[in-house]
């Protein structure tokens, strides 16, 4: 009954969001990232996807030619990973409005034993994610890199997504954030019937 009860729940809230043949949420629509050190016409689509149970994020990566690559953070990472959007973008404010220049590791989502990705922003075993900010001269553009490894040869990919881009994948996090939360409540308002 409480699983029913979650799937339930979960529907009715994320209602807006898709469900995919393979049970992940779909949460919205895909964001636009570039392959790190290449020009724009290289576009990836990255797609955030949440296990049924909301105990998962995935990232996805899609390549327009030739496969993807995908990041699964347990539920405990989500939160450092909204937390680090939304720095980003705040220093991205900053940069922008002091015209400052700036190269600076932003966060290590995942377990970073050595603390070399913490150190870096670039990833350096799998599951993680490396987080490095990047504002130009006189502050615009500013980019977030974001790279991971995955898959059994463990080759790492990195991306850079914009301010419009940024913006749209922190409001992804915080709406299933939200959602996840209105769930944990009324699944404890129902547990008072049981």
């Amino acid at each position: 009954m409480m699983v029913k009860s979650w799937l339930l729940g979960l529907g009715a809230i994320l209602l807006s969001l898709q469900v995919q043949a393979d049970g992940l949420i779909d949460l919205g629509e895909a964001v636009k990232v570039y392959p790190a050190g290449k020009s724009r016409v290289n576009e990836v689509q990255l797609q955030l996807y949440s296990d049924k149970f909301g105990e998962q994020l995935q990232l996805v990566a899609q390549r327009p030619i030739g496969g993807s690559k995908t990041l699964s953070l347990p539920i405990k990472d989500a939160e450092k990973l909204h937390q680090a959007l939304q720095k980003a973008q705040r220093w991205s404010d900053t940069a922008r409005e002091h015209k400052t220049a700036m190269i600076k590791p932003l966060a290590c989502i995942g377990e970073d034993p050595t603390g070399a990705c913490a150190q870096t922003g670039a990833t350096v075993d799998i599951n993680q994610l490396g987080m490095l900010f990047n504002a130009e001269e006189g502050g615009t553009p500013s980019v977030l890199i974001m790279s991971f490894r995955s898959g059994p040869a463990r080759t790492r990919s990195a991306f850079f997504l914009d301010d419009k881009g940024l913006a749209q994948l922190t409001q992804q996090i915080a709406t299933w954030q939200d959602g996840l939360e209105r769930l944990r409540v009324q699944q404890a308002k129902e547990a008072l019937f049981n």
